[in-house]
């Protein structure tokens, strides 16, 4: 693709943005912003290497204009040297679908790069497929992104109001992804509202070396004085000279640094034309945004008390942007009467919706590829945020769900969506459609009105003739939610059960109701995934997964897209899922004669239609080669992380990929990845692999990415690189391109990866004749001259990749064994060459590892040579480095955290590692990939110590798992020093969210809190006792008798009337603490003459993950969880060995 048509295919997504920045520009005031340029963290970030800066504050504070100051600063600064400095921008906005992407963001990133570009690098012509393809995809844009900035020496970019991304998770993923580039020349400033999930995630010390956050105080107060003197100068002119200086006075001394609140103040005292008003008006001014959009509500209120409710409610919380038409209509809806929608109470203009509320309300133009059109927003973000908090006894969820469901029930003849103007006659049925099961999830159970809810429901899905359905599943098929265009034919679609729709939407109530009624079979097959059971697992609906099975679905059922609901939840990554339908098919298999047991590991690769969406999405770059690129990649139906290769195969060659696949399929080892399925969407094809790897060994060894290569390390992977290809050899299978760069590092693991050249031989004497693809540095002298590759070829390869492991173990650099790189002419092991690796064998001192390395270099020596070993005589020479000889174990301390990828336990472990005492942390995580990413983010964090950390993956609901671990860490270290239960759920929020039943709420969380966390205890209480100082603590907290007794609950005392309304709850949660204090007293009273001490340990009102609400208990004052991870250090280290036995917080110890 040629520069004019490459900057003609991206211009759209830029010009939103040039024009956006030019407005913004012409409207800000001359000094705006400068006190910024002459703060030192920003001076620092600036002229600093790979530096971010976070500009963070409250809404209304000014960050786009801030934003808008820095990009005019710089180009002028970088004027003159373009072709060295780039400055490129994007302006976020939640509401305009073309601003609201991550893709478009980097669409029009790169098209302000390759305008300043004299020629489009070949490298671009990836997005000539993407043009060929018209259809936006990220990974290719991001791709090309990456190559377009490494053409500037010096790059700038600025992205404003980054929280206002659709997919803030993988736009902050990316974002790290440029960081860890390590360019020198690389500078980020993001500008957000105060977000702990963002400010987690950017806070990386290593990479953000001037992060700093501005909130509303003194730095822009001069900013808003210039805004209220100008604007009272345009719009106040008609007033006195002194009383304009009261306005200017007064609204910049109540301001508080919002920008926004004084320009709404001084919109209102526009309206006002006599002195006396303005003067009461200044009095009566109200103090911060809250009390004026209370002001605003009561008013509208007091207006049309009805219909300003209804309109607040839809558009506050409705899930997308609202036409106008759609506004108008849901107003006049009676969901408890019908007809649903009464033509008397019809507003006879559609635009005097706006004049319900107008204070609150504006018009926004919304613009996608396929339309433009008018729609409603509130006037600002934070109105929203008023209405969460003081307006939740509205229940709009439930209010919108149960108008989305009786206005469905209006489509009630088979014609009703038959021609192109059924937007004007059912405005609001595409919301309706779409949207209703959003809203019935998040619909609040606390009012008492779920059971009417369910009912509704009930009768929509039940409609005589499923007239209901079929027009719904027209309007919005679960199986194709992707699909926007309505298909107006006559033709009503083919539908499936009811009990299969609410299980791909995962509404657990409405699944149970239906299942109560049992109208439908619970087996019956139809739709994209074949059963109820399938289309769960596929979307990742545990509970209702768990539900089904209660009522008998049969988990061999054989059809659908995956075959299995256990190939289903495999494919997208769900372990729990795949667990709980293996364990239940293995006890049919055993207990019902006909059961097929070889089911439970059926073929995996799955086709996709074309523009059907990715099930997986881009979390960041991992690597590439010749045949593809490796990603780093989460399931959207799980939030599972693995590693995806992608791959465009030729027809001729799909084959050849299929064989791949079932190739490593069937290599399962330590030492190997595991593939965890396949699935082509043309023409793309992609292998799922876990784990995803911290680095491979060329970085590793080359230190690349933060990575600081460990000897002890490297000396033991010698051996186990031996017994993952001798495993590999007897599975009859050959690898044939073993280099540094196809071995992954992934904790203290090393693993073989990259099969695309590998083939399955018959016999010991299999040879491949004639020219193949290889790896020239590593390939041995018969593939070089196009000769017969055998077993011993992959032996020579290896050898190679030896030799340049202990140069590093020796302190030395690979570059130093033929003073050139790998990747330089002439580097290999061949001829002459041969011969100067063995001598600089010779030459290398291995230090305290002399022993056992002088024995590694003769057989190296053997490898590279004519007279190779095999590799399984090879495996068996080097037993004794696989099994670890390098073992520094003896003097550390050996904790285990449990639940520890994350909150406390994170935090708990982080402290441990920058401790200046010895420790090995086993960080225990449910999941074993999010574990693997949160230790990769702590080793950089605590890139200083020399403390070690490994994740075990141990779910402390499962006894199976825990004995795992228990085997695990018993075979690694042979004991553990102390024990950290930190593991812990609570489900009162999921029942308030009518996700689970009452009952469900508190067993589900007994089972860990309590059941779990005894069963860990008890399981591994035989290797804390091997320890001679064992300690053994219990993460507690909201569970004392004296706390409750004095009156310290979480809320204040409730209305009259049952039942309760309430947006938080804790009771499950308190009650298991309370037992897990019993547990506590019990471990204590019965370890006593063994000697381990023992605690409760109450880390205080911290903000963690724990019942998703981490951002509710922010606002309410909860501190950072690193608080509780010091605190928890402090008791391992001995600092409370004196109040051993007793529940201990900061500073006292705590009645029961």
């Amino acid at each position: 693709m040629d520069r004019s048509s490459l900057l003609r295919f991206l211009s759209p997504d830029h010009q939103l943005q040039e024009d956006l920045h030019e407005s913004v520009s012409s409207t800000r005031l001359g000094g705006t912003g400068c006190w910024l340029f002459e703060h030192p963290a920003y001076q620092a970030w600036s002229t600093g290497n790979n530096s971010l800066f976070l500009l963070e504050g409250l809404p209304g504070t000014g960050k786009t204009v801030l934003c808008s100051s820095i990009i005019d600063a710089l180009r002028d600064k970088h004027r003159s040297s373009e072709r060295t400095a780039a400055v490129i921008y994007f302006y976020f906005a939640k509401y305009d679908l073309r601003r609201a992407t991550d893709e478009s963001m980097f669409s029009s990133m790169l098209f302000q790069l390759c305008r300043q570009l004299d020629a489009v690098p070949i490298e671009l012509g990836v997005v000539g497929d993407l043009a060929n393809d018209k259809q936006p995809q990220f990974e290719k844009l991001f791709r090309a992104f990456a190559t377009a900035v490494r053409r500037f020496p010096q790059i700038f970019i600025i992205v404003d109001a980054v929280d206002e991304c659709s997919d803030i998770r993988r736009l902050i993923a990316t974002l790290q992804s440029i960081i860890d580039w390590e360019l020198d020349g690389l500078h980020i400033l993001v500008s957000a509202r105060p977000h702990l999930f963002m400010r987690e995630h950017l806070r990386r010390p290593h990479h953000s070396h001037h992060l700093r956050y501005f909130s509303n105080t003194d730095e822009n107060h001069h900013d808003i004085l210039r805004l209220i003197t100008a604007r009272v100068s345009e719009q106040l002119s008609f007033l006195p000279w002194s009383t304009k200086q009261d306005v200017i006075r007064e609204v910049a001394a109540k301001a508080e640094g919002s920008f926004l609140w004084a320009a709404l103040m001084l919109a209102e005292l526009g309206e006002v034309r006599t002195q006396q008003k303005v003067k009461h008006a200044l009095a009566t001014l109200p103090k911060g945004l809250s009390k004026f959009y209370k002001r605003c509500i009561r008013t509208s209120l007091r207006r049309s008390s009805t219909l300003a409710e209804v309109v607040l409610v839809w558009v506050g919380y409705a899930h997308r942007p609202l036409r106008i038409d759609e506004v108008a209509e849901a107003a006049t809806i009676k969901a408890a009467v019908d007809p649903t929608v009464s033509p008397k109470k019809q507003l006879l203009r559609v635009d005097d919706a706006l004049n319900i509320c107008p204070d609150l309300l504006q018009t926004i133009t919304i613009e996608d590829t396929n339309e433009s059109f008018q729609a409603v927003s509130l006037i600002h973000s934070s109105v929203r945020a008023y209405m969460d908090v003081k307006l939740s006894h509205w229940n709009p969820h439930f209010e919108i769900a149960q108008a989305c469901l009786r206005y469905l029930c209006r489509l009630n003849r088979p014609d009703a969506l038959n021609s192109s103007d059924y937007r004007q006659r059912f405005p609001l049925a595409d919301y309706a459609a779409r949207f209703w099961h959003y809203h019935m999830e998040r619909a609040s159970s606390s009012h008492g009105n779920l059971d009417r809810l369910l009912g509704i429901a009930t009768e929509f899905f039940y409609s005589p003739g499923d007239i209901y359905l079929q027009n719904w599943v027209k309007l919005f098929d679960p199986d194709r939610p992707w699909i926007s265009k309505l298909d107006v034919s006559n033709r009503l679609p083919r539908v499936s059960t009811p009990l299969y729709y609410v299980s791909c939407l995962g509404l657990t109530s409405l699944a149970r109701k239906l299942l109560e009624i049992g109208k439908d079979d619970i087996n019956a097959t139809g739709g994209t995934h074949g059963t109820a059971l399938q289309a769960a697992a596929y979307h990742s609906r545990l509970l209702i997964v768990e539900l089904l099975l209660e009522y008998n679905a049969d988990p061999f059922s054989r059809c659908g897209l995956h075959g299995t609901a256990l190939q289903a939840a495999k494919f997208v990554g769900h372990v729990e899922i795949a667990e709980l339908l293996r364990a239940r098919m293995q006890k049919q298999s055993t207990r019902e004669a006909g059961q097929d047991g070889n089911m439970l590991d059926p073929p995996r690769h799955i086709i996709l239609n074309r523009g059907e969406p990715d099930p997986y999405e881009f979390r960041g770059e991992l690597g590439f080669g010749n045949t593809g690129y490796v990603d780093k990649v989460e399931s959207l139906a799980s939030g599972s992380i693995c590693a995806r290769k992608m791959m465009r195969i030729p027809k001729a060659r799909r084959q050849q990929f299929a064989d791949v696949v079932l190739l490593m399929e069937q290599l399962k080892h330590a030492h190997i990845v595991e593939i965890i399925g396949s699935y082509s969407i043309r023409p793309d094809s992609f292998i799922l692999m876990k784990p995803v790897a911290d680095w491979d060994l060329k970085k590793y060894m080359d230190s690349e990415g933060g990575a600081i290569a460990d000897a002890a390390s490297l000396v033991r992977w010698l051996g186990c690189l031996a017994r993952g290809l001798a495993y590999i050899h007897m599975k009859q299978v050959k690898h044939k391109d073993i280099k540094p760069s196809n071995l992954l590092v992934h904790g203290n693991n090393i693993l073989y990866t990259d099969f695309d050249l590998a083939h399955v031989f018959h016999s010991m004497d299999d040879v491949t004749r004639g020219p193949t693809g290889h790896t020239a540095p590593y390939s041995a002298p018969e593939v070089a001259d196009g000769g017969d590759r055998t077993l011993t070829t992959d032996v020579f390869s290896l050898g190679c990749v030896y030799v340049e492991m202990l140069t590093v173990i020796a302190s030395k650099k690979v570059w130093d064994i033929f003073q050139k790189s790998p990747k330089d002419p002439g580097y290999n092991y061949r001829g002459s060459n041969e011969a100067k690796a063995v001598e600089w064998l010779q030459q290398l001192s291995f230090g305290d590892k002399e022993r056992e390395c002088g024995e590694v270099v003769k057989i190296t020596n053997r490898m590279i040579s004519q007279d190779r070993p095999d590799a399984v005589s090879l495996s068996d020479d080097l037993a004794f480095l696989a099994n670890g000889i390098v073992n520094t174990m003896s003097s550390k301390n050996i904790a285990l955290v449990t639940g520890a990828n994350k909150g406390i336990g994170y935090e708990t472990v982080k402290a441990l590692l920058a401790s200046d005492k010895p420790y090995h942390v086993f960080m225990g995580s449910r999941s074993l990939e999010r574990g693997q990413e949160a230790a990769a983010t702590l080793r950089k964090e605590c890139a200083d110590s020399s403390n070690t950390v490994e994740v075990i993956e141990v779910d402390i609901s499962s006894d199976s798992s825990i004995a795992k671990a228990f085997e695990t860490v018993k075979a690694s270290v042979g004991r553990i020093d102390t024990l950290i239960n930190n593991a812990g759920i609570t489900k009162d929020l999921d029942h308030i969210r009518g996700k689970v039943s009452l009952r469900e709420s508190l067993t589900g969380s007994y089972d860990v809190n309590v059941a779990g966390t005894h069963v860990m205890t008890f399981t591994f209480m035989p290797l804390l006792l091997l320890s001679t100082d064992p300690r053994l603590i219990f993460i507690t907290g909201l569970g004392t008798f004296d706390q409750c007794a004095q009156g310290n609950f979480p809320l204040p005392p409730l209305e009259r009337g049952w039942p309760k309304k309430m947006d938080f709850e804790t009771v499950g949660y308190r009650c298991t603490k309370t037992a897990l204090n019993m547990l506590m007293l019990d471990y204590h009273y019965k370890l006593q003459k063994d000697g381990v001490k023992v605690w409760c340990v109450g880390p205080g009102f911290l903000a963690t993950d724990l019942g998703d609400a981490r951002e509710m208990v922010a606002v309410q004052g909860a501190g950072h969880p690193s608080i509780g991870g010091r605190m928890v250090r402090s008791v391992v280290e001995g600092e409370r060995d004196a109040d051993t036995g007793k529940y201990v917080v900061k500073d006292r110890i705590q009645a029961f």
